[in-house]
């Protein structure tokens, strides 16, 4: 039986994270062959993290050369878990996405996987118990490495899932799976067991980081379940699957900014509200009072009533139902009372 599950850079970035990587894997054999897709390991500032590899070059690096620099993570997170595991006497085989024919292509503005080659997967389980391959990453009809958007491991991994014949994936992370808020910022949040495709892909459209939209587009389309599992911690986990939902969650997005005379760039992505329009900051140097933190509910919604009773300085987004800004000064304490009072409401 062969099984897909996928480790994020948190899991991999160091040696004592990634002995809990072993203890899972050491559980899983030898009954199941496991494929291991991996991330970079760590995050910004961490050596070989994506967003570190990304640093080393500027802006006007045109993709193909950047995308020769950011493949590299996963590749050198791959092999760093191999000798993890052949070390602790698993026996555990790399491949590269040209070595297992993880092609993409471009199609509507977005690079997207679209073939496997699968005899070379059950090659590998010839002579090893667990195959690690690099998410994030395919590569062209030129054999050129491309990386995918942000969270393309996760949608490796469930793509890899699905042309193994597979109707479920887990992936692992540093948290248990989706809470009714994230748990960073809000005192009373708590794990959600269950939600359906539909509500998860509200919450990632809206900048939710626990999964990218590509994964649960990915799953959705082949009505495959996933199952969003923590490293560190055992027995929790959030399902998501087919099944209708009707959970209550927020998304919070940080590091909005109110725009000067409706001036934007073109490459910014604008909101309507009754004070003017925002966009994702980007100058560093804007001022504090003119910062936003973006709220957006699923399973709910403010009405007008709520907005001018219980909350101070909440603007809707025209347009986007459930979605709102809040002035950062503001921000954690009203998205504190708005998540107990809307989220929790029985």
């Amino acid at each position: 039986m062969v099984k897909v599950i996928k480790f994020g850079g948190t899991s991999l970035k160091n040696e004592k994270s990634r002995h809990h990587v072993l203890h899972l894997i050491q559980e899983m054999i030898p009954q199941e062959k496991i494929v291991v897709v991996v991330s970079a390991m760590g995050r910004l500032k961490d050596p070989y993290a994506t967003d570190t590899l990304a640093s080393l070059v500027g802006q006007t690096l045109v993709k193909e050369e950047k995308d020769k620099l950011l493949g590299c993570g996963e590749i050198i997170s791959s092999v760093v878990l191999c000798d993890t595991l052949n070390k602790a006497g698993i026996k555990a085989k790399t491949l590269t996405s040209y070595e297992c024919g993880l092609a993409s292509k471009r199609f509507q503005g977005h690079d997207l996987l679209y073939d496997l080659n699968v005899d070379k997967i059950h090659q590998a389980f010839l002579e090893a118990d667990v195959v690690i391959l690099p998410g994030f990453q395919g590569v062209d009809k030129e054999g050129k490495i491309v990386t995918l958007e942000r969270g393309g491991s996760d949608y490796s991994a469930v793509f890899i899932a699905h042309q193994l014949g597979l109707d479920e994936v887990s992936l692992y992370s540093d948290v248990c799976g989706i809470y009714t808020a994230d748990p960073k910022y809000v005192i009373h949040s708590r794990l959600i067991a269950h939600i359906s495709y539909q509500q998860a892909l509200d919450l990632a459209h809206h900048k939710a980081r626990i999964i990218c939209e590509e994964a649960l587009h990915e799953a959705k389309t082949h009505q495959m379940k996933i199952y969003l599992k923590s490293t560190f911690m055992k027995d929790c986990f959030t399902l998501i699957d087919h099944e209708t939902s009707h959970v209550k969650t927020m998304g919070i997005d940080f590091d909005y900014y109110l725009l000067d005379k409706d001036v934007y760039q073109d490459d910014e992505e604008i909101f309507e509200t009754e004070i003017g329009y925002m966009a994702k900051k980007k100058d560093s140097n804007v001022d504090s009072k003119d910062k936003f933190v973006k709220v957006h509910l699923v399973g709910c919604a403010l009405d007008h009533e709520d907005i001018q009773t219980f909350f101070e300085e909440i603007y809707p987004i025209k347009n986007e139902k459930g979605s709102y800004f809040i002035r950062d000064e503001h921000a954690l304490h009203t998205v504190n009372l708005l998540h107990d009072d809307m989220i929790l409401e029985e």
